[in-house]
């Protein structure tokens, strides 16, 4: 039974993959016997995957293949025309569906998928009846065996399923792990097995977890055409290959210049010489381009750009990168009273991403030499220093143009860039400032983030900069963090999520169960942050112990970062990080709650900026946060 669940997982990363342009000969079975499969409809893809594991005879239609005649050891396989724009299996006639009973009585397989079975007699057949029009997979789960799946771009019908006949369902769809499940795959043990899901319609990148569909994918086909399981995913392979793989530890200048590249040539940036900006992201979902001309993404791609090309001495990248900055800042995207909006035709502002923004501004001074952006940052930390309210705390956002000088957050999600900023400017009112609000913060706020490290790892930058900028001890603080993160660095050198905040929300949601149920990385709001922060810390003047302890962590997390880029022939992939990272599969995979971050969006700025600006520390030695000398 549980081979005939991994059936329902092969078909679908079959046509989910790419197509092979040459078959090679059928594979034989135990008995030195090709199978004979006869086919209709299905997509290239899934044609040449069946004709390495049979001999393969296709038919225009299942009344064509019925007048084919009886034969022993057939496979029949129904599926519907989706190179044609069909979403069923064209219906057979009453005789034909009659022949099939007969064909069942005498030993036939069928595999069938989305046969519009609506009466009696393709009922007896298939044993389920279509309830319903399709519908389609949003951020619902495939539950198989002891394994959780997720589909993108597919659609399933409603189904009831004849209990006389149907003796198991192999796989079934649920919006999460406790509610109400639908099946769709079944077996009726009587030589059908049914699908209600365009499994053999799909494209491989949009499947997760990789190893669990390729597990249900092989257990499936091998169950049907008798072919050892070595055979059939030696043939998935072939015809679907992944689309990308984990580079598995390159050296930090490749990873870098990998990560570059990446930005001139994943899509995101309308103009090669970056006189359009950058968009945000590549979506999670689907990866199509989210084009938000967001702040931080534009800024902080323009600051790596701009690092890597004072690196290298390339000045044409030089210019790309200011072409970017230039792009936005010439939009107006800073406000008269200082501030920068959170993205273009915004009215909002964010603190911790305001920090952010100042960081790049610094950056791009340091390295381009163009006193514009410092200018740019001295309004904002100017603006900054000017919306704390009288206890010296941030509200952490408004909309408007009027800032704000009420309302009180301790969260340390709004302080941790700040503070790296406001130091980094150099001046006693900023230090003032910093030292006030640290003696504030609440590092159990729930009010932001998505778990307990995405909040601290915000902490430990804010504790971070003011022992490494502003010299002031904060070692109680930095062992409080440092010892919860240490509990959390599994042997990959990674960070998990753990101590997940359950919130009802369409955004902003965890990509992990946490509390001993999955190891997932998130690069996005943790392990990226933690990086950052860690190597602005190791900086510091620390005591042997924490130095030991600062430097081990540092070093682990980048091995796993470098361990976990991709490398693919995709420029959508090669060269990036997406945010969230299954440390027991080793692959990306992460559940679906966020539907506008979700766990595999590559984010520019916050991942694509954020690491490989530390990992260039490491080699020119200029520290993206730092004091700055007037």
């Amino acid at each position: 039974m549980k081979s005939f669940l991994c059936l329902l997982l092969a078909i679908a990363a079959c046509t989910f993959f790419g197509c092979v342009s040459a078959s090679p000969s059928p594979m034989k079975s135990k008995n030195d016997t090709a199978i004979n499969i006869r086919l209709c409809g299905g997509t290239p893809a899934m044609r040449a995957f069946l004709r390495q594991l049979g001999e393969v005879t296709v038919f225009a239609n299942a009344d064509e293949l019925y007048q084919a005649g009886y034969a022993d050891h057939i496979l029949v396989v129904l599926l519907p025309e989706y190179s044609q724009g069909r979403r069923v299996v064209q219906e057979a006639t009453p005789e034909s569906l009659r022949g099939f009973l007969d064909w069942k009585g005498r030993g036939t397989r069928f595999y069938v998928e989305n046969y519009p079975s609506r009466d009696y007699l393709a009922r007896e057949v298939f044993s389920y009846f279509l309830t319903g029009n399709e519908n389609h997979f949003n951020r619902e789960t495939i539950f198989w065996n002891e394994d959780v799946l997720q589909a993108r771009n597919h659609f399933y019908f409603p189904t009831a399923i004849n209990r006389r006949y149907m003796r198991t369902i192999l796989a079934e769809v649920g919006s999460n792990l406790n509610g109400n499940r639908f099946p769709l795959l079944m077996d009726d043990q009587e030589g059908c097995v049914s699908s209600v899901m365009n499994l053999s319609d799909f494209q491989p990148e949009f499947q997760h977890p990789d190893t669990a569909w390729r597990k249900c994918l092989t257990a499936l086909w091998s169950d049907l055409t008798k072919q050892p399981k070595e055979t059939v995913a030696t043939a998935l392979d072939r015809v679907w290959p992944k689309p990308y793989q984990l580079s598995h530890g390159t050296d930090v200048a490749t990873a870098l210049k990998n990560a570059v590249e990446w930005h001139l040539h994943c899509g995101l940036m309308p103009e090669p010489d970056g006189s359009k900006g950058i968009y945000e992201m590549l979506m999670s979902g689907d990866f199509s381009l989210r084009k938000n001309y967001r702040t931080d993404s534009v800024l902080m791609t323009a600051a790596l750009l701009a690092g890597y090309a004072k690196y290298t001495n390339d000045q044409a990248l030089l210019q790309i990168a200011k072409n970017l900055a230039d792009f936005l800042l010439d939009r107006g995207i800073q406000q008269d009273n200082g501030l920068l909006r959170w993205y273009d035709h915004s009215q909002t502002v964010y603190a911790n991403d305001s920090g952010r923004h100042g960081l790049a501004l610094l950056y791009l001074w340091r390295t381009t030499g163009d006193k514009r952006y410092l200018d740019c940052a001295e309004r904002l930390a100017k603006a900054c220093l000017a919306w704390l309210g009288p206890n010296g705390l941030y509200n952490g956002t408004f909309s408007g143009p009027e800032i704000p000088t009420q309302g009180e957050s301790r969260t340390p999600v709004f302080y941790g860039e700040m503070a790296a900023f406001l130091l980094s400017m150099n001046t006693p009112e900023a230090t003032d400032a910093v030292l006030k609000f640290a003696e504030q913060i609440h590092l159990n706020d729930q009010s932001m983030g998505h778990s307990k490290p995405d909040v601290l790892s915000r902490a430990l930058l804010l504790y971070a900069s003011i022992h490494t900028l502003a010299e002031v001890d904060q070692s109680a603080k930095l062992t409080e963090i440092l010892d919860f993160f240490q509990s959390l660095q599994e042997p990959c050198g990674g960070f998990r999520e753990d101590n997940i905040f359950q919130r009802v929300l369409e955004v902003e949601a965890a990509v992990a169960n946490g509390n001993g149920h999955d190891r997932i990385g998130d690069q996005l709001y943790c392990n990226n942050y933690l990086y950052l922060a860690l190597g602005l810390l190791r900086r510091g003047k620390l005591s042997p112990t924490m130095r030991t302890q600062v430097e081990k962590m540092y070093q682990g997390v980048q091995k796993y970062l470098l361990d976990i880029q991709l490398a693919s022939n995709d420029p959508r992939f090669n060269g990036a990080w997406m945010r969230a990272y299954n440390m027991d599969l080793q692959e990306y995979h992460g559940i679906a709650n966020d539907a506008d971050w979700g766990p595999y969006n590559i984010m520019t700025g916050w991942i694509m900026g954020y690491i490989p600006l530390t990992l260039l520390q490491e080699l020119n030695g200029m520290p993206f946060i730092n004091a700055i000398e007037f």
